[in-house]
This record gives C-alpha cells, sequence and structure tokens, in this order.
C-alpha cells in the first residue's frame, strides 16, 4: 500500500471517530437535560473528567503514533476493521435500547427499573465492551499498538476500579427504584395479608447491611425506615433494618391499618412530624405511607388541619428560585406550603414544606384531590383532600426511629384519635 493511500484512510478514520464522539457528546447533553427534568440524579461526577483525558489522550496518541510509523495499515488490519464494527454495532444498539436514558454521564432516574433487554439481556455494561474494543481495534489497524495497549489499561483500570462500581453503587444505594404498583390506590392490593407485629427492628453498622446484595424493594424499605433518600443511606453510621425481612412495605407502618376513630373519611392524608412520616387513608384503611422531611427549626411547618388546594407538575421556590419543586401539591395557600418532592436527609430541613421521596410525591400528586373554584377562581366550591398535620419535633432530641432502645415506634394511637 502506498504511503499516500495510507495517510487518506488515516485521516479517514480520525475524521470518522472524531466526528463520532462530537455527536455523542450532542446527543449525551440532549439527553442529560432530559434526564434531570425528570428527577435524575448524577453520580461520579468527580471522575467524569478522567475519561475526556483518555480519550483525547487515546486520540492524540493513536493518530500521532500511526503517522509516525506510515501511515499505514497494518497487515492484520481486517481482523482489527472486523472488530471496529462489531464495536459501532454493539455500541450503537445500546444507545438505541436506552434512548433517552443514554449519556456519557451516570445519571440514575428514580422510580425507573434498569433496562434489561436490547444487549442488555447478554452483557451488563453492553456499552463499556464496545469502547474497550474500540480503543484497542482502532489503533492497532496501523500497528500504533503502544497507545493500544496503555489506552486498554487505563481504560480498564477506570472502568474496573472507579466508573462501574460507582454505578454499582448508585443503583445499590436505591435510586434506581422500582415503584411497589403501577394502578390503584396503595401498597395493600395484591400482596399477601400484612402481619407486621412478627417483625422486629434492629440498628446495624450501615457499611454491613450495604455489603449485602440488597434488591432495590428491600433498599426502598431502608430508604422509609431511616426516612432520607438513596443518596443518604450510605452516609449513616448506623441504619434501622428489619427482622426478617418484609418486603411489602405495608408491613413496616408506623400507622396503623385502620383509621382508630370514627371519622372515616374519603380519603384523608396524615403528617406525623414526631416520627417524620405520613400516611394516606382511605375509608379509615391505610393505603400508603412513607418517610418525610417537615420544616426545621426556624421554618416549622404548622400544625393542623388543612386541604390540598392546588397542583404543579414542577415550579421553582419562591424562597429560592433555584430550588426546582417537582409534583407539588399547595395545601396552605396564603404561605405556599406544599408537598414536594425533595432531598430527605434524615431530619426536619425544609422551609415549612413537607419534602417527599419522588415516588411518594408523585403518587400524592396523582391520588390526592385539589379543590374546586368557582369561575373566576375567587370562591371555594368544595375541599380538596383534607390533611392533617400532627405534633412538634422535638429537636433537642435524637431521632425517635433510630432509638437504640426501641426504633421505628409506631404514631401513638391517641394523638390519631385526638386529631389535630
Amino acid at each position: 500500500m502506498s504511503e499516500a493511500l495510507g495517510g487518506w484512510i488515516w485521516l479517514g478514520i480520525l475524521s470518522l471517530v472524531v466526528a463520532q464522539r462530537l455527536t455523542e457528546l450532542r446527543r449525551s447533553r440532549r439527553n442529560e437535560e432530559w434526564a434531570r427534568a425528570q428527577g435524575a440524579v448524577e453520580h461520579g461526577k468527580a471522575h467524569y473528567p478522567l475519561f475526556f483525558l483518555l480519550h483525547g489522550g487515546w486520540l492524540l496518541g493513536w493518530s500521532l503514533e500511526a503517522w509516525l510509523r506510515g501511515p499505514e495499515l497494518a497487515p492484520t488490519w481486517p481482523i482489527w476493521t472486523g472488530l471496529f464494527i462489531l464495536a459501532q454495532g454493539l455500541r450503537y444498539w445500546a444507545i438505541l435500547i436506552l434512548g433517552p436514558r443514554w449519556t456519557t454521564r451516570i445519571l440514575v432516574l428514580p422510580g425507573r427499573p434498569p433496562v434489561r433487554h436490547g444487549p442488555y439481556r447478554f452483557i451488563r455494561h453492553p456499552n463499556y465492551v464496545a469502547v474497550a474494543i474500540e480503543l484497542f481495534a482502532v489503533p492497532m489497524l496501523f500497528g500504533a499498538w503502544v497507545t493500544a495497549v496503555v489506552a486498554g489499561v487505563l481504560n480498564a483500570l477506570l472502568l474496573l476500579r472507579v466508573r462501574i462500581p460507582e454505578e454499582e453503587r448508585a443503583l445499590k444505594l436505591g435510586l434506581i427504584l422500582l415503584l411497589p404498583v403501577a394502578l390503584g390506590s396503595g401498597w395493600a392490593e395484591d400482596r399477601a395479608p400484612v402481619q407486621p407485629a412478627s417483625i422486629t427492628y434492629q440498628l446495624r453498622p450501615s457499611a454491613e447491611v450495604l455489603e449485602d446484595d440488597l434488591s432495590a424493594e428491600e433498599l426502598r424499605v431502608l430508604q422509609m425506615l431511616n426516612r432520607v433518600d438513596g443518596e443518604r443511606i450510605g452516609r449513616m453510621d448506623q441504619v434501622v433494618v428489619p427482622e426478617p425481612w418484609e418486603l411489602n412495605p405495608m408491613a413496616h407502618s408506623p400507622f396503623p391499618q385502620e383509621f382508630p376513630s370514627e371519622e372515616a373519611m374519603e380519603k384523608l392524608l396524615v403528617v406525623h412530624q414526631p416520627l417524620q412520616v405520613f400516611g394516606a387513608f382511605e375509608n379509615g384503611r391505610l393505603v400508603r405511607w412513607g418517610p418525610v422531611s417537615t420544616g426545621r427549626r426556624d421554618h416549622p411547618t404548622p400544625t393542623g388541619r388543612f386541604f390540598l388546594t392546588w397542583r404543579s407538575r414542577g415550579r421553582h421556590s419562591t424562597v429560592n428560585p433555584e430550588w426546582y419543586l417537582e409534583w407539588y401539591f399547595n395545601f396552605h395557600n396564603e404561605r405556599g406550603i406544599s408537598f414536594h418532592q425533595y432531598e430527605l436527609p434524615g431530619e426536619p430541613a425544609s422551609h415549612a414544606c413537607v419534602r417527599l421521596l419522588e415516588e411518594d410525591a408523585r403518587w400524592i400528586y396523582e391520588w390526592g384531590d385539589g379543590w374546586t373554584l368557582d369561575e373566576r377562581g375567587w370562591e371555594v366550591l368544595e375541599e380538596g383532600t383534607p390533611v392533617w398535620i400532627l405534633g412538634e419535633y422535638d429537636f433537642d432530641a435524637s431521632p425517635p426511629w433510630l432509638s437504640s432502645q426501641r426504633p421505628h415506634p409506631p404514631v401513638p394511637r391517641e394523638q390519631l384519635e385526638a386529631g389535630p
């Protein structure tokens, strides 16, 4: 092969790879915007620049090494060409299957199960396999074996020591959560009878608990028992763990299964601030419960009887416009206090609103009834779902659900019977 022809092939491959990388970065940024709008949480942000350095160095390395060698195709070029084509097919198959969920970052969508079809039926990380093949095959097309070996080793170290463990950790911390039910009013449907009296709770070191291969449903239970979101459960020194494990969340409810009074409303939403939990009742029957984060010491959530008023899929906070509140359902129109999705740090931390896990906020958004106004929007014709905010949080004491004497205690029945 003439040096001129080899030069044109070198330039063609280089141009193809550069165009491919730029196209994928544009697609990734577009998908990132979509994912963040859906509430995606990013992990591994600190190591992300290392991949830019690796791929930039790889591109410069093999192109320079190949040019210094001729450039001309290696005698084994058919093998490397075949592997290159195979890598592209696998990579774009994965991109096609993931759709808008494909990005170059680790963005985890709460409430979305991992993709298990397409190439993911056979390979856990098909995109990484494709990239590893490409990083080795392209330099070897031109006999640039130094770049192939160095880039291959560095890529393997980054993937196996940093990137893949970070992805697995994100999954293990419960940021990808399986919704218990897709339809209906709660988790009690289509499940075995609940027998909470047979379950006990204990405090265990979080590192020890998270070493086990926990399922998404087990991690969901841990978040509920410990009043935290998935990102924070791994930061706790100790966590509340049930014994035995019961995956039905209703079995762990601190609320009674039946409302202990004659006042059995069609729908009732109760927030118990001392224990930082909510309970949703239908005709006196508990249909869902979950953790909350109510107002902090200097911005307490008001106690009393309220009603759900109006809702919004998402809006910016009036306290800080940088805070975006998803699945927003107002219950105190004068003060702008609402239920909405936001971080759960394991303590009251809001500006009087009631923070929820994303799946709980979405469920209340769809389950609750807002008010009905007259045509002018001035007069309330019919109130929305009743909301009871019970008790006050003791900021001078340790969280009662983390008590070593009685972890995850129940809501006192007398408080429910007395009402706000």
